[in-house]
């Protein structure tokens, strides 16, 4: 595959609301380790693709007393206001920068597991450099399979399908568009091994080449009715629409389901055993943050992958098993 030069065509400062943490906001050690991102010396690059064309961005704080996020953009060609206007605005969207976190700092004060916790991670925000599109075929890789495997899986597609790009001395990948993957069949996917995977990759790319305008449409939705039009998608169960809610739509009170894995690290953090019932775990949550709760609970799931990322703890390696 053929990699693709990107050069700088814009650059700017973005000023997210206050506070404001930089590296909890833009790196996340519990999420799927995707070869289309990479956080290094406080700095992400990513690929994204916008109205068809691929770009390269590059976000680093702010030189003094890390002000604001300096954002980069990378383009194959030149870069109009307009179209870099309309790249900013996506990521601050993706990046919950503009988010009103006031009450769940008083809600965090009051709580004896969340109050440390936010302390230390004052201003991190829920993020996603990926399309909800993007992150729906995440969702799909990691069904029923280690992530190890999950890993291999998206690896393969994106050698596959998806473009190989080069930007600010980084060398990363970008994902493919709903067409490409629905032109490929059946039979092509099964080459790369998803097994019986295809049938959702397929029909999920057909679903949103079909509604090119779908996530737009999802984000001025209650999550109500945001949660029914994502139930339209196939493959996309209670879990499933609770991690895009939060993730892409950022409702911050999407927390109503619990998947094993999620089960068993809740009940060590929040009731000190190894195992509780998935309801008394919903219920604790609600009574404890109310609406806040899905925040509340991916601060401390950071807090616990960061703590990892610098000495690992051996029962959460154990799940893991990456």
């Amino acid at each position: 595959m053929k990699t693709r030069q990107l050069t700088l065509r814009h650059e700017e400062k973005l000023q997210p609301t206050r506070p404001f943490h930089f590296s909890g906001t833009f790196h996340k050690p519990s999420h799927f380790p995707a070869p289309v991102d990479r956080f290094r010396d406080d700095t992400l690059w990513f690929t994204m693709r916008h109205d068809g064309e691929i770009y390269g961005v590059e976000l680093s704080p702010g030189p003094v007393k890390k002000d604001g996020v300096i954002l980069k953009i990378y383009a194959g060609s030149r870069l109009s206001h307009e179209e870099a206007s309309a790249i900013a605005r996506e990521i601050r969207y993706r990046f919950g920068m503009d988010l009103d976190l006031t009450g769940f700092q008083e809600v965090a004060k009051k709580d004896s597991v969340l109050a440390p916790v936010e302390d230390r991670w004052r201003g991190m925000r829920p993020s996603c450099a990926f399309s909800l599109y993007e992150l729906l075929c995440i969702t799909i890789v990691l069904q029923n399979a280690q992530v190890s495997r999950s890993v291999k899986m998206l690896e393969a597609l994106l050698g596959r399908l998806g473009s190989a790009v080069r930007f600010g001395g980084e060398s990363l990948s970008a994902f493919w568009t709903p067409r490409e993957l629905a032109a490929a069949g059946d039979e092509e996917l099964r080459e790369l091994k998803v097994g019986y995977r295809s049938k959702a990759f397929l029909r999920v790319s057909r679903f949103f080449e079909d509604h090119p305008n779908f996530e737009e449409e999802l984000r001025g939705l209650t999550r109500e009715a945001a949660t029914k039009r994502l139930r339209e998608i196939y493959g996309v169960g209670p879990a499933t629409a609770w991690y895009l809610l939060f993730e892409s739509l950022k409702h911050l009170d999407a927390f109503d389901h619990v998947s094993p894995w999620e089960q068993k690290i809740l009940s060590r953090l929040l009731f000190g055993r190894e195992l509780v019932p998935a309801e008394r775990i919903l219920k604790e949550a609600r009574e404890r943050w109310g609406p806040w709760r899905m925040l509340a609970v991916h601060y401390i799931f950071e807090d616990l992958f960061w703590r990892q990322k610098q000495e690992p703890v051996e029962w959460l390696s154990a799940l893991i098993r990456l």
